[in-house]
């Protein structure tokens, strides 16, 4: 998986179970941009799952190297 570091930055922070919301305070961007690069990360790292676990399957997938 190639991330741009923002994607990186925040991969990371949705992994630690931060919200899109508080991504983008953090971040100081919009929530809308977070959205948007969550989705792009989740199809990079080919993930499909509208049941609440692409956080933990991003993860595991992030720290296997696949």
């Amino acid at each position: 998986m190639k991330f741009t570091k923002r994607q990186s930055e925040i991969a990371d922070l949705a992994i630690s179970g931060m919200s899109a919301k508080e991504i983008a305070a953090y971040l100081n961007i919009n929530h809308h941009t977070v959205e948007i690069q969550l989705t792009k990360i989740y199809k990079e790292a080919e993930i499909e799952d509208e049941h609440g676990s692409k956080r933990i399957r991003l993860m595991n997938k992030i720290r296997s190297g696949e």
